[in-house]
């Protein structure tokens, strides 16, 4: 199966707007492989209203075989910025030998840091 994107917007300008009102523990999954700057605070929005937040981060790089240390770093300052908004934060990288391989980054719950 492939998705595309079509909306010309990302994801965390218009969550609110098309999500609406959730009920406490509701769970919301994202899965996305660009850092998007206005989903922290959608997201937080959410688990601040009893939501269970949890995001896939698809690090794209890791198909195309790039590394870049400048990319890097701005990948952990938005990985980082999920966790501050209350979110389960998952990465998911394809390794050298063509595996996927997801790997915990953040978990609140657990209050830990992988």
């Amino acid at each position: 199966a492939r998705v595309e994107a079509i909306d010309p917007d990302y994801l965390g300008s218009r969550l609110v707007e098309r999500l609406g009102s959730i009920q406490p523990g509701t769970s919301i999954v994202v899965l996305t492989s660009v850092r998007d700057d206005a989903l922290p605070g959608a997201l937080l929005h959410y688990a601040l209203s009893g939501a269970k937040v949890s995001v896939v981060y698809a690090d794209a790089r890791s198909f195309t075989g790039q590394s870049d240390q400048r990319e890097d770093q701005a990948t952990d300052s938005f990985l980082e910025r999920l966790a501050a908004a209350h979110a389960t934060v998952m990465t998911l990288r394809k390794t050298d030998s063509g595996k996927l391989e997801p790997e915990a980054a953040y978990d609140v719950h657990a209050r830990s840091y992988a």
